[in-house]
């Protein structure tokens, strides 16, 4: 059996942990005392759009479990030296990288096109 004090352990780490996702659900409740929830409101749902960011979500962490962005993290690093910060901006045809030192010093960008 699990004591209060646990229980209220457990709790505090959780909201610790997951402090988004607490504001979010103490924020719809606030928020549902001034405009009352109303069995409409689920028309108003994009579900496409909620599928798409689910599908996008799992391939991150798929990719993270996996090891590919600690892989090109230290490809850039080997391609443009230690001490740099990098920026990065992709889509199908292109990559901008954005790489500069310290106070913006030193500050290089580089486009890889799609051939």
């Amino acid at each position: 059996m699990i004591s209060v004090r646990q229980f209220a352990k457990t709790c505090l780490n959780f909201i610790k942990r997951e402090a988004v996702l607490c504001a979010a659900v103490l924020l719809a409740v606030v928020s549902a005392f001034f405009v009352p929830p109303s069995i409409s409101y689920v028309s108003y749902i994009d579900w496409d759009t909620l599928a798409l960011l689910f599908g996008l979500m799992a391939v991150m962490k798929g990719f993270q479990k996996a090891g590919l962005f600690t892989y090109l993290g230290n490809q850039l690093e080997c391609e443009f030296g230690g001490n740099r910060y990098f920026g990065i901006v992709a889509n199908t045809d292109f990559i901008l990288i954005s790489t500069y030192e310290e106070n913006l010093k030193n500050p290089e960008l580089v486009l890889y096109k799609k051939r």
